[in-house]
């Protein structure tokens, strides 16, 4: 960080090599060491263009939680991640080896929510949609640490489900904290967004649901609004989750720091309305 420093405007190209770190760390000469994230927030502060981030791992000193299975990180990454998920459209009971219901959660972020559901719900099957590749590289390595058979993963955009799943193959859609976008030309890039919804509905079970968490007001408002204009029936609304009597929460990383910060978390389910209620007492 402090070579990019110096030579801001004379370097031209970068090639950047970790060594004996838990994946997501690097390690400087000085033995320190730091987050990849922190890395790339300085190199967009010093005016550099990232082009390609490329995770690179020497085994001999790793400290992380992956097996001997997993020595090398494509074939780490290829246990957990679903290339050319296309092909399972329709079939993915098959790609997980059992008819067990699918959730997705659209945002994994570093995967807190997904492993935490996981570990709660043996029985149901994780998809985690995200698509930041080196984010989702976190949470792969959390999947395999708490031995999650349960999971895969995705990096691709919201925009793709119906080229991912068939209709009613997805029995619950987890939409936590999700990018506000807050100026009003930016409306349509909310998860939220009727363009969104759409999709939700070509994907879902008739009659199972969406759930929805965030800490930004603005945002939970113009949800509120948009699934009602969409004909989606709103249950078990809270304006402050963690005060409320809802059980079984399981928190992500942002809902951890917001919840230490006292911030109250807006929460909500729906359900398009054009359907026959026919949810079952699951998870």
């Amino acid at each position: 960080i402090d070579t990019l420093i110096k030579y801001k405007g004379r370097i031209w190209g970068m090639v950047l090599y970790a060594h004996g770190m838990p994946i997501g760390q690097i390690s400087e000469s000085s033995e320190d060491s730091f987050n990849q994230a922190t890395l790339i927030t300085c190199v967009k502060k010093q005016d550099f263009k990232l082009a390609k981030l490329y995770l690179m791992q020497c085994y001999s000193g790793y400290q992380g939680n992956v097996s001997i299975l997993w020595n090398e990180l494509d074939k780490f990454i290829e246990t957990r991640k679903s290339k050319e998920p296309e092909k399972y459209k329709g079939k993915w009971a098959e790609r997980f080896g059992n008819d067990n219901p699918i959730h997705i959660e659209i945002g994994c972020g570093k995967g807190n929510f997904i492993v935490g559901m996981a570990k709660m719900y043996p029985d149901v099957n994780f998809i985690a949609i995200e698509k930041v590749e080196d984010v989702i590289v976190m949470a792969m390595e959390k999947t395999v640490a708490a031995e999650l058979t349960n999971v895969l993963f995705m990096d691709m955009d919201a925009e793709k489900l119906e080229d991912i799943f068939e209709f009613g193959e997805i029995r619950r859609i987890y939409l936590n904290f999700s990018d506000p976008w807050k100026k009003n030309k930016q409306a349509k890039r909310r998860l939220t967004h009727k363009r969104f919804l759409d999709r939700y509905k070509a994907v879902l079970k008739q009659g199972d649901y969406i759930w929805f968490k965030t800490d930004n007001k603005a945002l939970f408002d113009f949800s509120l609004n948009s699934f009602a204009e969409e004909n989606f029936k709103l249950e078990n609304i809270s304006l402050d989750l963690h005060n409320s009597k809802f059980e079984g929460n399981v928190m992500t990383e942002y809902e951890q720091r917001f919840s230490e910060q006292g911030m109250p978390i807006y929460r909500l389910e729906a359900t398009y309305l054009g359907w026959e209620d026919n949810r079952k007492k699951e998870s």
